[in-house]
């Protein structure tokens, strides 16, 4: 009978430390993706590209074009969106983030950017982040 209390309670403190990693992982990364969304907000595009590995294996995929490298990530973003003005204001919503083991995150949502005078823009995202140097950092990213 103590064997089985005992596994029964070695069982139940990994389940517990399972899910208290998984919600550390989801509180980390959704508090990259408002610090995201609140630069982009400022018209602060490099402060937007924090949440982005600065390593060579970042990847950014949208449409036909495969972008590899944050500063090659950073230049297409800057010609894109030249100002403030160009940038609107993003909204990201239907986060679904999925703590996908040791140090990584798969997060899938919607994205909106809506303007003034001029229709929204919108689309859908997949990232896939991993955690470096104690930071959770965005290395892949799909937007359509």
């Amino acid at each position: 009978m103590k064997r089985i209390t005992a596994f029964l309670f070695i069982s139940l403190l990994f389940s517990v430390l399972h899910a208290s990693a998984a919600c550390s992982c989801t509180r980390k990364v959704q508090a990259v993706l408002s610090m995201q969304q609140q630069a982009w907000n400022k018209g602060d595009i490099e402060g937007f590209m924090a949440g982005y590995s600065t390593g060579p294996e970042l990847r950014f995929v949208s449409g036909k074009k495969v972008t590899s490298g944050w500063q090659q990530t950073l230049d297409n973003y800057k010609k894109a969106y030249p100002g403030k003005e160009a940038m609107g204001t993003l909204e990201f919503s239907e986060l679904q983030i999925t703590c996908a083991g040791a140090g990584r995150a798969i997060v899938s949502g919607a994205w909106n950017l809506s303007y003034p005078e001029t229709p929204s823009a919108g689309g859908r995202f997949t990232l896939i982040f991993r955690k470096i140097k104690s930071n959770w950092k965005i290395v892949y990213d799909h937007t359509s």
